[in-house]
């Protein structure tokens, strides 16, 4: 909303500077959300008690996506602060 404010002031060039930093943080939101499909999709994988070697992928999966909502989204907050301002 502040993006489609500013373009339809006499901010409209700030509003098309922010666009490519939008669209990258639009990117980290949607790996985010796969991230987040993915793993909920290996939590109800191991609900079924899988063979080792399946356990151990479905584990890596959700550890990835932790490590991605805690490492990387925090930063995108910023980055989108930093376009909104």
């Amino acid at each position: 909303m502040t993006i489609g404010k500013a373009a339809l002031s006499e901010k409209y060039a700030s509003a098309f500077a922010n666009a490519h930093p939008f669209l990258m943080v639009m990117g980290d939101i949607i790996l985010g959300w796969m991230h987040l499909w993915r793993a909920l999709t290996a939590t109800k994988a191991l609900e079924n008690n899988p063979k080792e070697k399946k356990s151990i992928f479905y584990e890596g999966i959700i550890t990835t996506a932790r490590f991605y909502m805690e490492t990387e989204l925090p930063v995108t907050s910023g980055k989108m602060k930093a376009v909104q301002g």
